[in-house]
């Protein structure tokens, strides 16, 4: 990689960790206010819902939006029908999966859901809030991350703001009065959001031939995701199946922790999105270089928070009440969860970028059959200590299987020389 390459490199990653900073702190307010006002049970039914709108998220849009980061980071002027096709995608995909994910909410939680609460907060994250999405990976194809950073900044706002209006014009927050006033503010983000797209893509318009012709590329990216929010978020419906709202909630407290302190990780890989697709076109070979540069601070960083973590989970009932108690112990064990995501992730980015996208989903999948047998064994016997042993194993067998693709593929490009 050239002096130049990093360089431009490095400043846009610092873009993206700037507002990713911001993106942790928003999110730990926003965190801390709503398990705070809605109580480790109410939050428990909300991260209930939360689990699903994660497993759906990646079928609202059927991975049209990486199609989009693909083609535009390779050529610019597909922009337009790019964004057109999927924003478009997204609004049919995501609203058929909010009406089916809340039934399934309601079906599926031991504990009463109610279908309203449910499909409001669905629509407003696979329709609307996936927006933001949508424009993130737009702009880090353009190689304009300064505004991709500030998308990720003003989401967080919106959320945070939702819940301090809430708190301000209810005497008791509710998940419906919260429900209600995020898909407000939601849909207002959504439209602000486009207008601003559309500007920058130079147009927007929708070529339907185009989306047919795509949806092979679109499948793969969107089942890769769907795998990866399978063995990341289904533990926590497995656990609202077997367990109590409130051992969902002191889970999901603790995952979330863990998550957050990845962000950094993650808007680095965000910020080289465009450039893993440009430089995949040469191999396998060339997207590992940018895998490499990544890792130097990817690994580094992450055993610095699994540090951070073991030491500061007791503070943990400080900030979010005493009701959280029982948390303490899964994040210690969640520490090292970003130590094994810097790897997979950073991986499995190089495979995408070289054109190995199917490879990397097939592997995805083979760790949600694992995930799966081992969350339904030991989920329903510890409860919440099974669902941060299931997400751990898991998470440790696809860097595993990453790591020998990237190998195996690696050695067979070389060999080929």
């Amino acid at each position: 990689m050239s002096s130049d390459t990093k360089t431009s490199l490095q400043r846009a990653a610092s873009k993206m960790l700037g507002g990713s900073l911001a993106v942790v702190v928003l999110q730990a307010i926003n965190f801390a206010l709503l398990a705070r006002s809605l109580g480790a049970a109410e939050y428990g039914t909300l991260a209930t819902i939360n689990s699903a709108a994660s497993l759906l998220l990646p079928l609202a849009g059927l991975g049209y939006g990486s199609v989009m980061l693909m083609r535009v980071a390779r050529e610019a002027q597909h922009a337009p029908v790019a964004l057109g096709n999927a924003l478009s995608v997204q609004l049919v995909t995501g609203s058929a999966g909010a009406a089916i994910g809340a039934a399934a909410v309601v079906m599926i939680s031991s504990t009463p859901v109610a279908f309203g609460v449910a499909l409001i907060v669905l629509l407003g994250e696979l329709v609307f809030m996936r927006t933001a999405v949508t424009a993130a990976q737009l702009f880090s194809a353009l190689e304009q991350q300064g505004r991709a950073s500030v998308i990720n900044v003003a989401t967080s706002c919106a959320r945070v703001a939702s819940v301090l209006v809430a708190i301000i014009v209810s005497d008791r927050v509710t998940a419906l009065v919260w429900a209600s006033l995020f898909l407000a503010f939601s849909i207002m983000f959504a439209a602000a959001l486009i207008w601003f797209m559309a500007r920058a893509a130079g147009g927007l318009s929708v070529d339907w031939k185009a989306i047919g012709k795509d949806l092979g590329h679109g499948t793969d990216f969107s089942l890769g995701t769907l795998a990866k929010a399978i063995y990341t978020d289904a533990d926590k419906l497995v656990l609202a199946r077997f367990g109590t709202a409130a051992d969902v909630g002191t889970y999901a407290a603790a995952y979330r922790v863990a998550a957050m302190s990845f962000m950094p990780v993650r808007a680095m890989l965000d910020a080289a999105a465009g450039r893993f697709f440009r430089q995949g076109q040469g191999g396998i070979a060339q997207a590992l270089a940018l895998s490499r540069r990544v890792l130097t601070f990817a690994l580094p960083y992450s055993l610095g928070v699994a540090a951070v973590l073991v030491l500061g989970a007791d503070y943990l009932p400080l900030v979010f009440g005493a009701g959280y108690a029982k948390a303490i112990p899964l994040i210690k064990w969640l520490a090292v969860l970003p130590v094994i995501q810097a790897v997979h992730y950073t991986l499995s980015d190089a495979l995408s970028g070289a054109g190995y996208q199917r490879y990397r989903m097939v592997a995805q999948f083979v760790v949600v059959v694992f995930y799966l047998a081992t969350a339904l064994v030991v989920i329903p016997q510890f409860r919440a200590p099974g669902a941060a042993l299931t997400c751990l194993a898991s998470e440790l067998l696809l860097a595993v299987i990453i790591a020998a693709l990237v190998i195996t593929l690696y050695r067979r490009q070389k060999e080929s020389r």
